[in-house]
């Protein structure tokens, strides 16, 4: 980058940085008050344990990692419900911030004018957009923060073929770091290797003439383009051990290996508007689409979301218009092409054809479960539209400049606030959504009072009534899932079937709800024998101990005489109007705990993880630091 667009940048990056942080404070400002988000996924509690489960060795599929194990150490000094909250706004506001830079670093700003006129429209659509407003309802913090990754990576990727060995070192140390940080999730880790693959490989942008005189270090890259791949594999592999050790035991075990291909549709991509009217294809194409109705905000359903998804695209034109004699357009053009590819074949897979194609795989390939949410894939439009977004603010004003109303200086902020505002009503509605779905909730003592008691207990706990959603009395309306799993010191029984809404319009739960069965099924063993009155020492052999019952939500606890009778056999220890825990009497089998070497491996394959992106992160601050250096030592010449 040259001198004089660096300058642009820099002294437009506080005003940038700012109005991220000021769209960020909008959408997550109701959870700023005390207590903790329960919103569907979202699920933070004052301090969460390592277990099984959190490691990913529990009888359920390894979705959570090594997410849950971060927020696990982390609990024990930070609050945890700050920490969830903390980090889903850290999300927001990188994924702004990241729109920005890929924008400038694709077209030089030579102004700060220019640079904010590109800075800010990137930063409005990269936090204010379909994807981010419906993940952050279904409570996907995590996945956000693998999105927010994208351009950053894509920036390091390009950044590898610098003509200063400094730099590539930099923007390698940068790659790594943003890829571990992506694969928090495992979908995350997928989107990270393969961003990186798009802008490892494929042509870098143009670098310019004086970028290569002010490289003292200059060197051709030595990185061949299968060299390339092998690196950006390799660390796509060590950033994803943490979810592959497991699930390759639980496929060596014979365990769960094939995901139930009743998910396939009822995690499609869904068209958007009154009756599904925008369609599959053009709701992806804005970014929108969630499988889950309920995660969507009222305004994309309604018949303004047609001509606001055309305005969009129309953005998207004008800002492909002005790389039509930029040296980047054959970058952009072939990020085009992989992206156009993307959406029709996510489209095509929610249609009758594409849908058997997935269910065959999904019932013939163990882990295709992984990608039946294909709604998420589209965050790969994210980098483009983020360039394509900042080039149209560049061109507006450059318009503006070379018309009759130059003069008028007013005219230029004007017109990039009112491309901030058409950007917005993507979705205008975003705050009174996430009002309505963030408000954080308070537990009761009771919550603590159990986790003290079960602390450092062998054996696991079975927890009444089963199914994996809640409905709290505290947060009334809202799905969330049971937090039990990540309050609890111990091991947590679940079973994995979901009910995922389908339609909006149905007053019939059985014709807008699909239930998804999970892949384990030693929950629904210990539920079955509670519910047959099965004795005590029928519990103790599938390893329980505890047995938890939640009085105050919904759905109910089965009221049944074998339950009772069953009950009746175990050891009442805490008893609350909202939570009754049991303790079952007798030794417990230890035959379904994991084994000290399964826990050595999954503890290591975590460290490697956490040690790629820490190496990361240090190479590129150290780089950073050389390269200003350098850059202050050549200015005084």
């Amino acid at each position: 980058m040259s001198r004089r667009a660096l300058d642009s940048v820099n002294s437009a990056v506080p005003w940038v940085a700012l109005w991220s942080a000021a769209l960020t404070t909008i959408l997550l400002w109701p959870s700023f008050k005390p207590g903790y988000v329960l919103t569907r996924d979202a699920v933070s509690t004052p301090r969460s344990y390592i277990t099984p489960s959190t490691m990913g060795l529990g009888d359920q599929a390894a979705r959570a990692v090594p997410q849950d194990a971060f927020i696990a150490i982390l609990s024990q000094v930070v609050d945890g419900g700050v920490l969830v909250k903390a980090l889903t706004f850290i999300a927001l506001f990188m994924a702004g911030l990241g729109a920005a830079v890929i924008g400038w670093y694709f077209l030089y700003p030579g102004t700060r004018g220019q640079a904010l006129a590109q800075g800010l429209p990137a930063v409005t659509f990269g936090i204010w957009n379909p994807y981010v407003i419906e993940r952050l309802l279904q409570g996907h913090w995590s996945l956000l923060l693998g999105y927010a990754a994208l351009p950053w990576i894509a920036v390091a990727g390009v950044l590898t073929f610098a003509p200063s060995r400094t730099t590539r070192r930099t923007a390698w140390g940068a790659l790594a770091a943003s890829i571990a940080a992506a694969a928090i999730t495992p979908s995350g880790a997928i989107m990270g290797t393969v961003m990186a693959l798009v802008a490892g490989l494929f042509p870098k942008r143009p670098i310019d003439r004086l970028e290569v005189r002010t490289a003292q270090d200059h060197t051709a890259s030595p990185l061949s383009n299968v060299q390339r791949i092998f690196i950006i594999l390799g660390l796509g592999l060590l950033v994803s051990l943490p979810w592959i050790y497991p699930s390759l035991r639980h496929v060596g075990q014979g365990g769960i290996a094939i995901s139930d291909a009743a998910g396939v549709a009822a995690f499609a991509a869904r068209g958007e508007g009154p009756q599904g009217v925008l369609g599959i294809l053009f709701s992806l194409i804005s970014m929108g689409g969630i499988w889950n109705v309920d995660a969507v905000p009222p305004s994309r359903m309604t018949l303004f979301v047609f001509p606001f998804t055309v305005i969009f695209i129309a953005i998207l034109g004008l800002g492909l218009w002005r790389f039509r004699h930029n040296r980047a357009r054959k970058t952009i053009y072939i990020w085009l092409g992989f992206s156009a590819l993307l959406v029709l074949i996510l489209s095509l897979l929610a249609y009758p054809t594409g849908l058997k194609i997935v269910t065959w795989m999904v019932n013939n390939i163990p882990g295709v479960g992984l990608f039946r949410d294909t709604q998420k894939w589209v965050a790969f439009l994210f980098p483009l539209y983020a360039i394509l977004v900042s080039a149209a603010g560049r061109t507006i004003i450059e318009k503006i400049i070379r018309s009759e109303y130059s003069s008028k200086r007013w005219l230029n902020p004007t017109a990039i606030a009112i491309l901030c505002g058409l950007l917005i009503l993507l979705v205008p509605d975003a705050p009174v959504a996430t009002y309505r779905n963030l408000q954080p909730v308070q537990y009761s003592s009771s919550w603590e009072d159990v986790a003290q008691v079960t602390k450092d207990s062998n054996g696991d706990m079975m927890v009444l009534p089963s199914g994996q959603l809640r409905v709290f009395e505290s947060a009334p309306n809202r799905t969330v899932l049971d937090p039990a799993p990540r309050f609890m010191p111990v091991e947590v029984l679940k079973s994995g079937d979901l009910v995922v809404s389908t339609s909006r319009t149905s007053t019939d739960p059985d014709e807008r709800d699909v239930t998804v069965q999970g892949e384990g099924n030693r929950a629904d063993q210990v539920e079955n024998a509670l519910l047959t009155g099965a004795p005590a020492g029928v519990l103790a052999s599938l390893g329980v101990r505890w047995v938890l019952v939640e009085n105050t939500i919904a759905p109910e606890v089965p009221d049944t005489l074998p339950l009772r009778n069953a009950l009746r056999g175990l050891e009442p220890v805490i008893t609350s109007p909202d939570l009754t825990l049991y303790q079952v009497p007798g030794i417990v089998s230890r035959e379904y705990a994991p084994t000290r070497w399964e826990w050595t491996w999954a503890i290591t394959m975590h460290i490697v993880w956490l040690l790629v992106m820490v190496v990361g992160y240090s190479v590129t601050i150290a780089g950073t630091i050389i390269e200003r250096k350098r850059s202050a030592e050549a200015s005084q010449w």
